[in-house]
């Protein structure tokens, strides 16, 4: 914890050092599951801006007020997988089928209920039992439904770097990027945003 205060303290003052811009870049709290989900299969290795973010607005736009995973299970029925997320990964298509799976099995109809069960910290041991979800996975999840954390990706972890700070544990990691958030009074996932925003700008 002490090591994590200093290097929180050591980030806090690179990023005042470097007027790092603060910065939102998305709109979270989702309410359609279809939209949430396919942010979250696809997010992981590609463009957010260029992939993702086009097939987001993708379901918005076919699903219309149509926000419960229900909804997003009978567009899929009727059209498939592939043309629902407009993709043809297999990796990300089997994600997409261990969630709908998940989910259903769990009574998570809508993204409130997504919510409340991701809050838990007792859940997301079952959510990693499933192949391709991992901490930053969860960590991604909970900043779309609007819980204020962190998700560690590599801008951050190189970010960290730059700043002096050699930490590899993903926790940590995300501790730290916490804590530094919380000494310079800026939301926890406007930190995230804003690292993430000024590296995939570099």
């Amino acid at each position: 914890m002490v090591e994590e205060t200093k290097n929180a303290r050591k980030l806090a003052n690179y990023i005042s050092s470097t007027n790092l811009r603060i910065v939102k870049k998305n709109s979270y709290d989702y309410n359609n599951m279809g939209a949430l989900l396919t942010d979250i299969v696809l997010q992981a290795g590609l463009s957010y801006e260029n992939v993702v973010l086009p097939r987001v607005s993708f379901i918005l736009n076919v699903l219309n007020k149509k926000n419960t995973l229900k909804d997003y299970v009978a567009f899929i029925e009727i059209h498939g997988i592939e043309y629902a997320l407009q993709c043809k990964n297999k990796r990300k298509i089997n994600l997409m089928k261990d969630l709908l799976v998940f989910l259903s099995n769990h009574n998570i109809n809508k993204c409130t209920d997504f919510k409340n069960f991701i809050k838990d910290l007792r859940n997301h041991q079952e959510l990693i039992a499933i192949k391709g979800i991992g901490p930053k996975t969860i960590n991604y999840t909970q900043k779309l439904l609007g819980l204020d954390t962190i998700a560690v990706d590599r801008h951050i972890i190189t970010y960290c770097k730059n700043a002096g700070i050699n930490e590899s544990n993903y926790f940590n990691i995300k501790k730290i990027v916490e804590y530094a958030a919380d000494f310079l009074n800026i939301p926890r996932s406007v930190m995230d945003d804003s690292i993430w925003y000024f590296m995939s700008t570099q």
